[in-house]
């Protein structure tokens, strides 16, 4: 859930359409004379009557905006007509001069028509006040063109949003002997997917709070919407009551809003039993962005404009090595050249020990003890070798003492404890998160390490959401000539702690003994150690996706840190401060990537609140709305690596879960699906996730979680098996979409430290005879048509696209000389990127020959049917355990019909404890906790 959590979900449980159907069934109710807001009316003022549009109307009184956008209130009911509407092609007169002449309606815009005379001629913006009902018959003219007729007002775009006070709100707070009192409202503002848009302050014990909030001076980016939701609520300790709601739709508001007027006046609220519930004083306007776009991929309306001259790095796992460099199949390049497949922890060890004035770092989980030099010690000037052996914090601690300054902001887990190392009272947390241990690990060193809750409104944001941001930034050396530093930054999914060292070769047992026997990590089941100290593994691979960013995008995420810094850490002192240091080059002087082919279009996206960043007013959710608009944007293909998927929840096909998962981004994709059927067009979504969610596949949390893909997926194939079937099409819904997961087999090495007994049927004992795991996907990209990749830590579900809930960074990156409008296929170093990351999970080795050059073309149905029939033997192989993997990539275990419906290819999923495949909903687990 996106918005809220606890009895704060409640407005997401509200459905909209059940807002709205009360509101009309009520406007009906109500005796004709009632003037609901966005009326058109004339007023008189003085002698004269003039045109004006209804604010609010309480009975006795009116309040009014006039055409100068003025607004005047308390004007008296009986000053106040009531204007006629006229439909389109509808046969009116019209004031001409000294007469009246015949006209037909065109359209209508806010109050005023365009209407064509006789003579074809036409006049815009004629007040209604100057048209009647004819007052003889005249016939329809001929020849009339009309524009097609509007579904209704939406809006989108930036919208400059003041919510100014309410006014007598019921009361709300509970006395035990002076009953109600008034409560501490304060007010949210959704779309109508319920997105979360914005929240004003709390005002403590009254009825008419003014709140005088603005929600960003420069306006908040609004996507396509039909309806504002309006809710006020009363502050507790531990939940959020709602006091009364009000929602704006096409006919009472947007219509205005969307003629780019602004909407300005008291709204009336409504209780949940549809009495009286006080006014809401707002003021609205759309507006064009804040900043105009330069190319087809710059997000609007956002924090962060698109930056220009960066120099991207993009990896695939934490480390590749020669060896796999060598092993995989070479990927071309432009200009000849060949893409090389960069090393990701040895790049920020590097430049971790090269800095010289500021190393940040960021995370959800970082471990001081992970060592992130581990195949071969590395060469790092001016200090010679770094082994094998050191760790993260010894380099961080080794910097800090020469100077350099260290900042660490890591998610405080709530039930993590430092204790005793390796003792009494040390708990990992239940995230496994030890941020209580790297607290302690740097305390009384010249590192200072902060550990922040997420922080919101309600006591159970501090407990059950988190702070998702996952980054390390520095300074680096530069070929300016006045010798000060650049900045650079790594984002991703980028965890620097135990269990994500991994590499394209996906080993469970091989490298214990080696790079992970300090480090196998897993949470499938319990492993013993040998008594040489290998554990027996298997451990969990890990896939994940990262980036480095050199330039001016690497100064916005520097600045994204130490706002949140300031916000959270209380130890301003701490920071090196970037923005202002005489060492730095300005953003406009560091463009490493310079302006030729090479160079990258670079993009900060955020989901965050004023909690988290006090610089932010109102809610950030750029993450969502890049993805939403790179996927409607897609020509030929989108690719998916994700963590989670889950969204358009309203969708769904079966349940009493319809407001669980608000974000749009499924639903985006089947519409560019069903825009590709029916225009006959190849076009392809290819979606890989983990088998489950991370932990134990059969608990009640991860069954909900595998739950909730099931239904966004269920929904997803449904709408495409009924435009396949009208449009009589012999396609099927997997040429179109497809999903995935990776896995292992490796048969034959396990080593077990108690020799397996044919009778034990535990977990544990089948994952080591049948020498398989799942590999877990952990990354969190959006590539579409070779042209933009979108990078960081945003999943998609809720919690990652709400803004108000999980903090999240990504960062949307494109090479301008290497796009559509450059090049029809583009062939730069995003298009290599995937086909990098198609071999390894392809399994497509430099001693097979050439890649297949289908996939060099994803849209096509020959690449869509050559990877489904791969990925479904790699999948039938893992789950026989009879024979060693074609490959890591495997098609999911649902089975697709040709009209959309799904069954699962097995009931229980490999290795588990009657784990469904499609997992279960649980009325024990709340929804906003796992979507």
């Amino acid at each position: 859930m996106g918005a809220c959590c606890g009895k704060d979900s409640d407005s997401r449980r509200y459905h909209i359409k059940t807002l709205i159907n009360r509101a009309r069934r009520r406007e009906a109710s109500q005796s004709s004379s009632y003037l609901k807001p966005g009326t058109v009316v004339i007023a008189r003022w003085g002698e004269e009557w003039y045109p004006a549009v209804v604010c609010s109307d309480r009975g006795e009184e009116v309040d009014l905006t006039w055409d100068d956008n003025s607004v005047t209130k308390d004007i008296p009911r009986e000053q106040v007509k009531v204007l006629p509407i006229y439909e389109q092609g509808e046969m009116v007169e019209a004031k001409w001069e000294n007469g009246w002449q015949p006209a037909v309606i065109i359209q209508r815009t806010a109050g005023t028509y365009e209407i064509e005379w006789q003579d074809h001629s036409r006049s815009i913006d004629m007040p209604t006040a100057e048209l009647k009902k004819p007052s003889f018959p005249i016939r329809p003219f001929p020849g009339v063109k009309y524009p097609p007729k509007p579904e209704g007002a939406r809006i989108h775009g930036v919208l400059r949003i003041v919510i100014e006070s309410a006014r007598n709100l019921p009361d709300s707070d509970t006395t035990i002997f002076c009953g109600k009192k008034p409560g501490d409202p304060f007010c949210e503002m959704f779309d109508g997917s319920g997105r979360l848009i914005t929240r004003t302050k709390v005002v403590d014990d009254v009825s008419s709070p003014i709140w005088d909030h603005r929600a960003a001076e420069a306006g908040v980016m609004v996507p396509d919407t039909d309806v504002l939701h309006f809710c006020v609520k009363d502050q507790d300790v531990s939940s959020n009551e709602i006091v009364s709601e009000a929602v704006l739709t096409t006919d009472n508001g947007l219509e205005i809003l969307a003629s780019g007027k602004p909407f300005s006046g008291w709204v009336p609220l409504r209780t949940a039993s549809g009495k009286f519930g006080g006014e809401l004083n707002i003021w609205l306007q759309l507006k064009p962005p804040a900043h105009p776009s330069t190319t087809i991929h710059e997000i609007q309306g956002t924090r962060y404009p698109l930056t220009h001259s960066n120099k991207v790095t993009l990896y695939q796992s934490a480390h590749v090595g020669q060896r796999h460099r060598e092993r995989l199949s070479h990927v071309p390049l432009y200009e000849k050249r060949t893409y090389r497949r960069e090393d990701c922890w040895i790049d920020i060890a590097k430049r971790i020990m090269q800095a010289k004035q500021f190393i940040y770092i960021m995370g959800w989980s970082v471990d001081a003890h992970t060592r992130l030099v581990r195949e071969a010690p590395i060469t790092v000037e001016p200090y010679g070798e770094i082994s094998t052996s050191m760790t993260l914090g010894e380099m961080l601690i080794k910097k800090a003492n020469e100077g350099v300054t260290v900042c660490i902001m890591v998610w405080k887990e709530a039930t993590s404890t430092a204790g005793t190392p390796g003792g009494l009272f040390e708990n990992d947390g239940v995230a496994g998160t030890k941020s209580s241990q790297t607290i302690a690990y740097f305390k009384n060193t010249s590192v200072t390490c902060v550990g922040v809750l997420r922080n919101g409104v309600g006591l159970l944001s501090n407990l059950t959401l988190t702070h998702h941001q996952k980054g390390a930034m520095m300074d680096a050396g530069s070929n300016n000539r006045s010798g000060k530093r650049r900045v650079v930054a790594f984002i991703g999914g980028l965890d620097l702690t135990g269990g994500r060292w991994d590499t394209p070769g996906k080993e469970i047992f091989a490298t214990l003994d080696r790079e992970h026997i300090d480090d196998c990590y897993q949470t499938m089941t319990t492993f013993e150690t040998h008594s040489h100290g290998v554990p027996e593994g298997p451990r969990q691979p890990w896939q994940d996706v990262h980036c480095q960013v050199e330039g001016p995008a690497a100064h916005d995420i520097v600045q994204n840190f130490e706002n949140r810094w300031k916000t959270q850490a209380n130890n301003n002192s701490a920071l090196y401060d970037v923005g202002t240091s005489a060492r730095i080059l300005k953003p406009a002087d560091d463009i490493p990537g310079g302006r030729g082919h090479d160079a990258w279009d670079v993009q900060l996206l955020r989901s965050i609140d004023k909690f988290s960043d006090n610089t932010v007013q109102g809610i950030e959710a750029d993450c969502h709305q890049a993805w939403v608009k790179s996927i409607e944007n897609a020509q030929r293909f989108v690719y998916i690596e994700n963590q989670f998927f889950m969204g358009a929840s309203d969708k769904w096909l079966k349940g009493n879960n319809k407001n669980t998962s608000w974000n749009r981004i499924p639903d985006v994709i089947i519409t560019r699906i069903l825009l590709a059927i029916r225009r006959g067009e190849p076009f392809a979504v290819y979606v890989v996730l983990p088998l489950f969610p991370e932990g134990d596949p059969s608990s009640k949390t991860v069954q909900e979680m595998i739950h909730w893909q099931f239904q966004t997926v269920a929904a997803m194939y449904h709408h495409i098996g009924l435009a396949l079937k009208k449009a009589q099409s012999t396609r099927v819904p997997t040429d179109y979409l497809n999903f995935f997961c990776l896995g292992q087999t490796k048969l034959g090495e396990a080593k077990p430290v108690q020799p397996l007994r044919p009778q034990d049927k535990s977990r544990k004992a089948q994952i080591l005879r049948n020498a398989r795991v799942p590999i877990y996907v952990h990354s969190k990209m959006l590539l579409v048509d070779d042209e933009i990749v979108i990078i960081g830590s945003c999943n998609v579900n809720d919690r990652s696209m709400a803004g108000d809930r999980d903090t999240e960074i990504a960062v949307a990156m494109s090479q301008p000389g290497h796009s559509r409008t450059t090049n029809k296929k583009p062939h730069g170093v995003v298009h290599a990127y995937r086909l990098s990351l198609w071999t390894e999970h392809l399994c497509l080795t430099a001693d097979k020959g050439k890649i297949p050059s289908c996939i060099l073309q994803p849209q096509s149905i020959e690449c869509v049917r050559y990877v489904n029939e791969i990925s479904l033997q790699s999948w039938n192989q893992h789950a026989a355990h009879d024979a060693s993997q074609v490959c890591h990539l495997m098609k999911y275990p649902y089975a697709v019909r040709a009209d959309g419906s799904i069954t699962p290819a097995q009931k229980y999923l490999p290795d588990t404890v009657k784990a469904k495949t499609l997992g279960r909903s649980s009325r024990l687990v709340p929804d906003w906790l796992t979507a």
